[in-house]
């Protein structure tokens, strides 16, 4: 391209990218976005990876907040049982070949996920506990209902009409049942 080509095209690419206007915040963004590796430069890769994302499919950002999110579980992860990158890694690929699969990565995610003994053993006592309760209450509210069945049989038969006259005689003639 000569100098009057290149000065025609600056001007153009100039006036067409006048109507944008990006804050520094959205530069920086935008900076941060195109460099993953956070070295403060760009090489034709990173920047070309950049473009790829952008254009990537309307769920793509979606999918990109999930997978954050997981990965952010497998950190807190690795930083609560004192584990390395290779570590996780190691733990994932169950067969050892260097790869992680679907199905490997699937598992171990379960796995992470699953409590641990001691919480699995925590969850065992409350629920026994929880039954023995369960039970507990059961049984009282069974004698409960017993004891009001036979309260009814005592006033249907005029059985309390004299357990009352007899206590009020006992109490006016000051009288005590003895164990």
């Amino acid at each position: 391209m000569n100098i009057i080509t290149t000065s025609i095209v600056n001007v153009n690419f100039s006036q067409a990218f006048r109507k944008y206007e990006f804050s520094a915040s959205e530069q920086k963004d935008l900076f941060q976005f195109m460099d993953p590796n956070g070295d403060g430069s760009l090489d034709e890769s990173e920047f070309m990876d950049a473009l790829r994302r952008a254009k990537a499919q309307p769920d793509a950002a979606e999918k990109e907040a999930v997978a954050s999110g997981i990965m952010q579980h497998l950190e807190e992860f690795m930083v609560k049982r004192q584990l390395r990158v290779s570590d996780l890694f190691a733990l994932l690929d169950a067969d050892k070949s260097g790869f992680i699969s679907f199905a490997e990565l699937k598992k171990g995610l379960v796995d992470i996920a699953a409590p641990s003994p001691k919480a699995r053993a925590a969850a065992k006592r409350a629920e026994k506990q929880r039954a023995a309760a369960e039970a507990q209450r059961t049984m009282r509210q069974h004698m409960d209902a017993e004891l009001l069945a036979r309260m009814k049989r005592a006033k249907a038969t005029g059985a309390v009409a004299v357990l009352v006259k007899l206590d009020k005689f006992m109490h006016d003639a000051n009288l005590r049942v003895r164990r």
